[in-house]
């Protein structure tokens, strides 16, 4: 296989990754972001998290526009969950970590959910050398009731919901 990786080979150190990224507690205060907009960068990409709106918005080094307005979204027993300014609180870590794949910027959404039933936390990693994205979401359960999570949607850019995805030249995109 001419890939930098094989798919496999990626989703095991990716998520090897998130579970290093899960367990981590040594952020410092330093590292919390202001709260408006918290971006990380790579010689490819600019990630931006809008902890206002709960937006995600991504830009190429050339300066296009790659994702606008996306968002996670949590589909439950009950519906779907956006999460986004309406029911969640939001709060930005950046850090700096070295990987297996090279050095890594992870942008870090913490997401509190006003109504108490689930908690979220959004990963954005840019490697160094890597002419990609890694979106991982965490979802807890922080109501006292049994809740029931059938999906996660990592990105959901949904024109009507005023989010965009321009994938002009994109080779290949893994989607799950």
């Amino acid at each position: 296989m001419t890939d930098l990786f094989r798919r496999r080979d990626f989703i095991k150190s990716i998520s090897l990754a998130g579970a290093s990224i899960a367990l981590a507690d040594n952020i410092s205060a330093d590292s919390f972001l202001p709260a408006d907009n918290a971006e990380i960068k790579n010689a490819f990409f600019t990630i931006s998290f809008d902890q206002k709106k709960g937006k995600i918005n991504v830009h190429r080094s050339s300066g296009d526009t790659w994702l606008t307005g996306g968002v996670v979204c949590l589909n439950t027993s009950g519906g779907r969950q956006l999460i986004n300014s309406v029911s969640y609180r939001f709060k930005a870590i950046s850090r700096a970590t070295d990987e297996r794949l090279g050095r890594t910027e992870q942008l870090i959404v913490q997401c509190n959910d006003r109504r108490e039933k689930w908690d979220v936390e959004i990963h954005l990693s840019l490697y160094e050398r890597v002419n990609g994205i890694v979106v991982e979401v965490i979802c807890k359960n922080v109501s006292s009731k049994e809740l029931i999570l059938e999906s996660i949607e990592p990105i959901r850019a949904i024109k009507d919901e005023s989010g965009g995805l321009n994938v002009h030249g994109a080779a290949k995109c893994i989607t799950n």
